[in-house]
Formats: structure tokens, C-alpha cells, sequence
């Protein structure tokens, strides 16, 4: 509770009963997780305690995704960042990198990477950035109605993580 009632300001008898309603009312999960997002501020997501608390951030900064049209939209990408911060080699590669592994990798990349992907381009002729979008947006549409609407936002959703999560001056 004390990572909750810290970075949202609230006591934790708020968090205790929060936490209570998140755990007893399954349907109401994404409304608390969406109202949640609304009330936290960007410093919130920097400063995790645990591996635990960084997973529960990622969901809050996603689901202030605006144009998201698919409930678990934003929890896919949540997922997909962490899936990718645990690799050691966050750059998608055609060769080795498959399905949904391609299309997190390839996400990030352009969201947080896009001069490496750049440089890995001009000097090792791989293919360019935009290759990698289209392959991984054609990837989403064969996958869930969640995958697909991630598809149609795939853009968006670069735009909004590279802005949200990237620390260059």
C-alpha cells in the first residue's frame, strides 16, 4: 500500500480500500486502474520500489493512452515494455525475434530507439524503421481485437511512449 498512498497522495486506510475493491471486484479493475491513471503524475512512474511496482506503473501510464479502443489495448503495451526491459538485446531482429516478441521489441525501438535503428540501417543495411512498423502491424492484425486496435494505433502509441518514457534532453 505505501507505494500507492506515496505516489498518489493518498492515506492508506484510501489505498487499503482500493486495493480491497480492486481485488474483490474483478469488473471494476480497469475503471479503478483508468481512475488511478488520471490521479498519478509522471514522477510517479519513476520511482518504483519493486520489479512489482514498475508492472503497476506501466499499466497507470498506459491507460492515459487517449485513443485506445480495446480495454486490455493499453495493458498489452504495458506488457509488451516490460516483456522488452528484460531483454538484452532490445532491438528487433527479423532473423531471431518472432510473433509478439517482434512486434514488443519493434514497438519499443521506434518509441525509445528510433536513432539506433536509424544507424543500425544506414550502416549495416538492414531494413529501415518503416519496414519493421508494417511487419509488426501486420502481425497485430492476425492476432485479438486488442492486437488488431493496437495495429490501427501502432503510430499513436510510439508518439506516446517516446514521450512519456524517454529521458533525452
Amino acid at each position: 500500500m505505501g507505494y500507492l498512498s506515496q505516489s498518489l497522495g493518498m492515506s492508506d486506510r484510501e489505498a487499503s480500500s482500493l486495493s480491497s475493491l480492486y481485488e474483490s471486484d474483478p469488473s471494476s479493475r480497469i475503471e479503478i486502474l483508468r481512475s488511478l491513471a488520471s490521479m498519478s503524475t509522471q514522477s510517479a512512474f519513476f520511482s518504483p520500489e519493486s520489479w512489482q511496482s514498475m508492472g503497476n506503473s506501466m499499466c497507470l501510464m498506459c491507460l492515459k493512452f487517449p485513443s485506445a479502443s480495446e480495454e486490455s489495448e493499453p495493458l498489452i503495451v504495458a506488457s509488451f515494455i516490460l516483456r522488452v526491459s528484460k531483454e538484452q538485446a532490445p532491438l528487433p531482429l527479423l532473423t531471431e525475434d518472432e510473433n509478439l516478441k517482434f512486434c514488443a521489441k519493434t514497438l519499443v525501438a521506434l518509441s525509445l530507439f528510433m536513432p539506433a535503428m536509424q544507424r543500425r540501417t544506414a550502416r549495416h543495411a538492414t531494413p529501415s524503421p518503416d519496414y519493421y512498423r508494417r511487419a509488426s502491424i501486420e502481425i497485430l492484425k492476425s492476432k485479438s481485437q486488442a492486437h488488431r486496435a493496437l495495429a490501427s494505433h501502432h503510430r499513436a502509441w510510439e508518439n506516446f511512449l517516446g514521450e512519456h518514457l524517454n529521458t533525452s534532453p
